[in-house]
């Protein structure tokens, strides 16, 4: 199953020393190098200013998605979100499903 990860760096991780930060940030590397090599991670987007990460993350569930990530030496420094990735055609069939629902009720 396939996920959408969207972490956000908290404020706060700006506040520590440049050399933590650099620590963390290698920590973090090897770590996403770690399950590239897995192929957990099979897509990411960094933003320029490193702010925010969106990865496409392959799990066999929603708990090992949040696993992984808590293995992550950045985590407590960021906001973490998964989504599932669902196939477009039944990601359509569902929100028409809905939309229906959300009319009978009217």
């Amino acid at each position: 199953m396939k996920f959408v990860a969207i972490s956000r760096t908290k404020d706060i991780f700006y506040l520590l020393p440049t050399e933590e930060q650099m620590e963390l940030t290698r920590g973090a590397i090897h770590y996403a190098e770690k399950y590239r090599k897995q192929g957990k991670f099979v897509d990411v987007v960094i933003e320029p200013n490193l702010k925010q990460t969106i990865a496409i993350v392959e799990a066999s569930s929603h708990e090992e998605a949040t696993r992984m990530t808590m293995e992550n030496p950045l985590a407590r420094y960021q906001d973490i979100e998964f989504r599932p990735v669902v196939d477009f055609d039944e990601g359509l069939r569902v929100g028409l499903e809905i939309m229906g629902q959300m009319m009978a009720v009217r």
